[in-house]
């Protein structure tokens, strides 16, 4: 899921003008799961235990943003790598 805001004609509060885009992409706790190769149940877990960050919540939906997912890889391979 991608979600992509873009502010066209916006100014700042000294009347300049402000082009802002920002893409994010989420991701479902199936993708999570996927991509760290363990069970939706882990990924609950893990993020109850605050191994994971905190997803977002979007009405019914949960999502995770990917970059915060990377960022967790990052930090755990950095982790391990120091533990050697």
């Amino acid at each position: 899921m991608k979600f992509s805001f873009n502010l066209v004609n916006a100014t700042d509060r000294g009347g300049n003008a402000v082009n802002i885009e920002t893409t994010e992409r989420y991701l479902t706790v199936a993708m999570v799961a996927e991509l760290m190769s363990c069970s939706v149940s882990t990924v609950w877990r893990r993020c109850a235990d605050g191994t994971l960050p905190r997803p977002r919540k979007f009405g019914h939906s949960t999502r995770w943003l990917a970059s915060e997912i990377n960022q967790y890889f990052v930090t755990a391979k950095t982790q391990s790598i120091d533990r050697r």
